[in-house]
């Protein structure tokens, strides 16, 4: 019986497929190849939660109608909520979040944001876990009087622009890509990064 290939993320490079599998990434691991690794975590964030939301065509009346039919300010939050508790867990090197611990998990995000200068960090202190994350995920609307939209400033009277908010997300990504890029295989961010891969590894197997 064949065992079943496992993909640690499946991307479009132009009209070219990558897919990098489980053993893929160990044969990278095993490498120490930073860059490599760096890269296929930031496309597994990007192309599973984030893509979608940068359609652009080149029929321009396409387009219109994408923005103004089918983009939507909370399936864009649902999503970034999403990549914040992943990409926490990835921080701090830990398997999953656990009950109780969520609201730290946005803590540690946060904290991040405001070493990376990432705009996002405005949101430190601002109960999102409760009142956006939970309130999307669990019942579909936000809680005590936030509000979603996709025009005005990223922030500003409890109303959250969602396509800012998603666009400061990939800087995030992006920022978390060069950091780990540069600095040293032995370092925190690394001993992390890999002991967050090993339980992704381990649970493939």
């Amino acid at each position: 019986m064949k065992t079943k290939k496992v993909s640690f993320v499946r991307y479009y490079e132009k009209d070219d497929l990558i897919d990098c599998s489980i053993e893929d990434l160990n044969s990278f691991i095993k490498a120490k190849d930073k860059e490599k690794i760096a890269n296929l975590i930031y496309q597994r964030f990007y192309n599973r939660y984030i893509k979608i939301f940068t359609f652009k065509s080149s029929s321009s009346e396409d387009n219109k109608t994408f923005k103004k039919v089918y983009k939507n300010g909370f399936l864009i939050l649902a999503s970034s909520c999403i990549v914040i508790e992943a990409i926490s867990s990835f921080i701090q090197g830990v398997d999953k979040t656990e009950n109780g611990n969520g609201k730290n998990s946005y803590n540690i995000f946060f904290k991040k944001c405001s070493e990376y200068k990432n705009e996002l960090r405005i949101f430190q202190n601002k109960e999102l876990y409760k009142n956006i994350r939970n309130g999307i995920l669990h019942q579909g609307e936000t809680y005590e009087d936030f509000l979603v939209s996709r025009k005005g400033k990223l922030f500003e009277n409890n109303i959250i622009n969602a396509t800012l908010f998603i666009n400061h997300l990939e800087e995030f990504l992006k920022s978390y890509k060069k950091e780990l890029i540069e600095k040293e295989w032995d370092d925190e961010i690394w001993d992390n990064c890999r002991r967050k891969l090993r339980h992704i590894i381990n649970r493939s197997e």
